[in-house]
C-alpha cells in the first residue's frame, strides 16, 4: 500500500526491500543470548539483595541465632548468640 509523499520527499530517497532485515539471523541469536544473560543477572541481583536483607535481619535480631552443619558444628552466629552463649568470632 503506497502512502502519499510530502512535498519535500523528492529531496531524499530511501530504498527499502521487505525481504531485507536490519540484522542477520546470527545477530538476532546473539541478541537473544544477551537478553537471556541480562535476565539471569537481574535475577541474581534480586537474590543477592534478598540475601543481604535477610542477613541484616539476622544480625540485628536480639535473639540468639546460630548456624550449624547437620553434624552439629557451629559455623555462624549473630550478636544475640554472642551475648547469650559467649560465642566470639575468634572461636
Amino acid at each position: 500500500m503506497a502512502l502519499p509523499l510530502p512535498n519535500w520527499a523528492g529531496l531524499c530517497c530511501c530504498c527499502s526491500n521487505r525481504y531485507r532485515s536490519l540484522f542477520s539471523d546470527d545477530d538476532v541469536i546473539l541478541f537473544e543470548q544477551f537478553g537471556a544473560q541480562a535476565a539471569i543477572l537481574a535475577q541474581r541481583g534480586a537474590v543477592l539483595a534478598e540475601r543481604r536483607e535477610l542477613a541484616a535481619i539476622v544480625q540485628s535480631s536480639p535473639d540468639a541465632i546460630i548456624g550449624q552443619t547437620p553434624t552439629g558444628l557451629i559455623t555462624s552466629w549473630n550478636s544475640g548468640a554472642q551475648r547469650l552463649f559467649g560465642y566470639h568470632p575468634t572461636r
